[in-house]
């Protein structure tokens, strides 16, 4: 699958989810250099990951808005960021979802990184290594 066929897969989704919660604005920015090729199951995984922060800032983070780019140059990096409640992440206990998205990032030979700042939101980014 090439990414740019991945990105606007991700996208398709995001908007379609995003019709049923009217209060929630999504933005989408891509800068593409250099359309690789994903292997089948490193898309899965990252597609999966990527579902997971996006239903965890509509579920968790009160968002009003949540933010995805995606850059290629001769590696891909993906972000996605909401401007919702944010949490401790020294004192909040991880769960399943979380242990999943780092479990698929393993597995899909990315690194996952996540910030979240309570009353500024989360962020997740994914980058090729």
């Amino acid at each position: 699958m090439s990414l740019t066929d991945f990105n606007d897969g991700f996208k398709n989704y995001c908007f379609k989810v995003l019709q049923n919660f009217e209060d929630i604005s999504f933005n989408a920015e891509e800068n593409i250099l250099m359309n690789k090729k994903l292997p089948a199951t490193t898309a899965i995984h990252l597609n999966n990951i990527l579902q997971e922060a996006m239903q965890n800032s509509i579920k968790h983070s009160k968002a009003t808005a949540i933010n995805y780019t995606l850059n290629c140059d001769s590696k891909f990096e993906i972000r996605i960021s909401d401007n919702g409640s944010g949490f401790e992440m020294e004192s909040t206990k991880k769960g399943n979802g979380l242990d999943n998205m780092e479990w698929r990032a393993t597995e899909a030979c990315v690194a996952l990184h996540y910030e979240s700042v309570p009353g500024h939101g989360t962020m997740v980014s994914i980058t090729e290594i």
